[in-house]
C-alpha cells in the first residue's frame, strides 16, 4: 500500500484527467444529533461545539471511523420568564495538557467561559462578550471580544495580564501562531491584524485584499489566508509571520464563509459556491486545476486538513470526512 504525504498527494490528484477538475464525495458523513456550530481539531482529536450545550469529543486516529470519547454537557440557563434553554456553545480552546476553553451563551444575552480540566467543568468567567479563545502558554490564554478587544489571561491564577483595543471594527475570527509568537485577528474591515501577544500591540495591519468582512481565517507553513464577504480568498506570504512578502487572490461566485490550509500551507481550502461546494487549491500555483469536494448539505463553518483527509463541519448535523487518497 503506498503512503503519500499531503505535500505530494495534492498535485499528483490535480494532474487526474489530464489537467481536469477533480470531483470528490464524501468518504463518511458523521451524524450528529444536535446543530454544529464550529469545530477545533487539536492534535487526534474533533471537539464538536454544538447549539444544544453538548460539546462532543471524538478521536479520529482513523478518520473512517471516528469514536465518540466524551461528551461535556453544560449547565442549563434561564431567561427573565424563567424559560430554561441549552446553551449554545460557540467555539473551544484546547491547551496540549488536555484544558479546554469553552465559549457559550447565558441568559443575560452575553457568553460565559467554562474550563473543563481532569474530567471536571469550572465556570471560569461569566457576562463577558468574548467571541473566541487561544491558548498561547500552558497557562495563560487570549480572549477576542466581539468589539475586536484582547485579553490576555492568566488561567491558572485567574488573573487579567491586559486588555487592549486592536479597532473599532468589530471581530470575526483570531488565531495563534506557534511558531513565530504572533497573533492574528481580523473582522469587519477586511484587514489582518498582526499582534504582540505577550503585550497586546499591534505590530501591522495588513489591508492589501479583503475591503469587507472577513469572516475566518487560517494558517500553514508561512501563509495566512483569510475567506470574505466580498467573495475573495486571501493568501498572504508572511516571513518570520510578520514582514508581508507576497499577495495572491482567489476569487469565488459566492460569499467566503471558511477556509482551512494545510499544515505545511502547500493546501488551501475554501467554500467556493451557493450550493456549500468546497474548493482544494495548489498555494504555489492558484491557477492550476482545483479540487471540488461535493456532497455538503450546509454552509461549512470549519475546514480542517487531517492526514490525507480534509474535515468540513457545517451549520447542520453532519461532519464531513472527504479523502483526498480515495482513488482506488
Amino acid at each position: 500500500m503506498r503512503i503519500l504525504t499531503i505535500c505530494f498527494l495534492l498535485p499528483f490528484l490535480l494532474t487526474l484527467g489530464f489537467g481536469a477538475p477533480l470531483e470528490l464525495q464524501p468518504k463518511l458523513e458523521l451524524k450528529i444529533e444536535h446543530e454544529i456550530s464550529s469545530l477545533e481539531l487539536q492534535e487526534d482529536t474533533l471537539f464538536v461545539s454544538t447549539t444544544q450545550g453538548a460539546l462532543l469529543v471524538y478521536d479520529i486516529k482513523n478518520p473512517q471511523s471516528p469514536i465518540l470519547r466524551q461528551t461535556i454537557t453544560l449547565p442549563s440557563y434561564k431567561d427573565f420568564f424563567d424559560n430554561s434553554y441549552k446553551p449554545k456553545i460557540y467555539n473551544t480552546a484546547t491547551n496540549a495538557q488536555g484544558e479546554t476553553l469553552i465559549i457559550a451563551a447565558n441568559g443575560n444575552s452575553t457568553r460565559d467561559i467554562f474550563l473543563q480540566k481532569n474530567g471536571k467543568l469550572e465556570l471560569l468567567l461569566e457576562d463577558q462578550n468574548v467571541a473566541k479563545a487561544v491558548w498561547i502558554s500552558p497557562t495563560e490564554a487570549i480572549f477576542g471580544f466581539l468589539s475586536h478587544e484582547i485579553a490576555l489571561f492568566n488561567v491558572a491564577t485567574k488573573t487579567l495580564i491586559y486588555q487592549n483595543q486592536i479597532t473599532n471594527s468589530s471581530f470575526s475570527d483570531m488565531l495563534y501562531n506557534a511558531k513565530d509568537r504572533i497573533l492574528y485577528t481580523t473582522g469587519e474591515s477586511g484587514a489582518i491584524y498582526i499582534i504582540n501577544p505577550e503585550s497586546g500591540a499591534l505590530v501591522e495591519k495588513i489591508s492589501n485584499i479583503n475591503k469587507d468582512r472577513v469572516f475566518q481565517i487560517a494558517f500553514g507553513g508561512d501563509k495566512l489566508v483569510s475567506a470574505g464577504n466580498d467573495r475573495r480568498v486571501g493568501v498572504y506570504t508572511l516571513e518570520s509571520g510578520t514582514k508581508l512578502a507576497r499577495t495572491d487572490i482567489l476569487k469565488t461566485s459566492f460569499l467566503v464563509y471558511s477556509v482551512g490550509i494545510s499544515q505545511n500551507g502547500e493546501s488551501i481550502a475554501y467554500m467556493s459556491d451557493e450550493f456549500g461546494d468546497i474548493t482544494i487549491a495548489d498555494s504555489h500555483n492558484l491557477n492550476a486545476p482545483k479540487i471540488t469536494l461535493k456532497g455538503i448539505n450546509g454552509v461549512a463553518n470549519s475546514i480542517f486538513f487531517y492526514k490525507d483527509f480534509v474535515i468540513v463541519g457545517c451549520d447542520g448535523d453532519a461532519i464531513y470526512f472527504f479523502s483526498l487518497g480515495g482513488q482506488k
